[in-house]
Parts: C-alpha cells; structure tokens; sequence
C-alpha cells in the first residue's frame, strides 16, 4: 500500500464530505399574521314592529306596561329586513375588494339596550369569521345584498352593524 496517496486523497474526501454538510437550509415562508373577527348584526325593531313582532306571553306584565319579550330569547329580523336570518351569509373584503374571509349568521336573540338616554330592542345575530388576514387598511363587512360597512383594522376585531329604525 501507498501511504503517499492515501493520506492526500482521505484529506480531500473529509474536505468534500465537510462541504456536503453546511449545504444551505431551505428558507421557510413567513407565516401570516391572521385574527378572528367576532361580529354581529343588529336589527332593530321599530315601535310598531313591537306591537307584533316582540310581545309575548300575556299583553300586559305585572306593572300593567306591555310585557316583552325575554332577554336571549329568539327572535327574527322586522318587516323589511326578511332576508337577514339565521344562516344568512356574510362576506369579508380588504380595500381593495378582495373577499379574504366569509360566514353565516347565528340564530336570532332578543335585546334591549339603553343607550342616550333612549332604549332600543334589537333581533341580535352573531357571525365569527377565523383566520381573517392582519395588515390591511380596512375591512368591508357584507351581510346579504345590504351593501358593505367598512371598519377600520381595531373596529373589525368586533364590527357591529346595525339596521332599522
């Protein structure tokens, strides 16, 4: 055996060997930053659409004022407003139109909310779209064909949309 030629060609296969080894690590793809929009549809319910749509039970409650319907319980959209309903769909767009996220609406629950010193009973339906993309200008929020209300990145986190009187 040449020990001459062995020692140069075993430096030069460890040398290539050592070289295999630091090959370069496939870059990974930034991973999208992404929330979960948590809405909610309100439809109110105008004075005379309380006379048939809210009271339940006997006409009258204890104090002798129309007795309304419970807090929670469930409800449907008023006159008008037929095609909001459980299940109706609700899309997502960023500013440039683009859909990027899309749900349906929960069944109906029952209100009343004092705000202004004026008190309002509302239907209530709740929507939840996950994996909604982080970093756009604005979202446009679609419920049925009643046109896009647009919120700005904080307000889409919980957008309330509100139609009726």
């Amino acid at each position: 055996m040449n020990l001459k030629l062995i020692v140069p060609t075993a430096t030069a296969l460890l040398a290539l060997t050592a070289c295999g080894a630091q090959a370069p690590v496939a870059a990974q793809a930034p991973v999208a930053k992404t929330f979960t929009m948590s809405g909610r549809v309100m439809v109110t319910y105008s004075k005379d659409d309380l006379n048939v749509f809210v009271v339940t039970g006997s006409i009258l409650d204890g104090t002798g004022d129309v007795a309304l319907r419970k807090e929670g319980s469930d409800c449907t959209s008023t006159v008008g407003y037929e095609d909001v309903s459980s299940g109706t769909q609700v899309t997502v767009t960023d500013e440039r139109g683009t859909v990027i996220g899309a749900s349906a609406l929960s069944a109906g629950a029952f209100v009343t909310e004092a705000a202004s010193g004026l008190t309002r009973h509302a239907c209530v339906f709740k929507f939840t779209v996950a994996n909604a993309p982080s970093g756009r200008k604005f979202y446009g929020v679609a419920v049925s064909h009643r046109g896009i209300a647009q919120f700005t990145p904080n307000e889409a986190k919980a957008p309330v949309l509100t139609l009726g009187s």
